[in-house]
């Protein structure tokens, strides 16, 4: 059974530029899905959570305050 060999890729002379297309896999930009999770913008539903979140802290601060003035008059 005879094998394959793969066919030479052709280096650019020093006039000629390289697209991105010839350049082999282990040399390879990351793409944007490689990014750590930090640097990605928040999702739609984790917004709507930190909005009720801040709408309970506020939430219990006024009831905190309000038992205070409560008890002082």
């Amino acid at each position: 059974m005879p094998t394959e060999t793969p066919a030479p890729t052709e280096q650019p002379s020093d006039g000629e530029q390289s697209s991105g297309a010839e350049q082999p896999a282990a040399t390879a930009q990351p793409t944007a899905t490689a990014q750590p999770a930090a640097n990605q913008a928040p999702q739609t539903g984790d917004s709507s959570v930190l909005v009720w979140l801040g709408l309970a802290g506020a939430a219990a601060c006024c009831l905190a305050a309000l038992e205070r003035l409560r008890k002082k008059g």
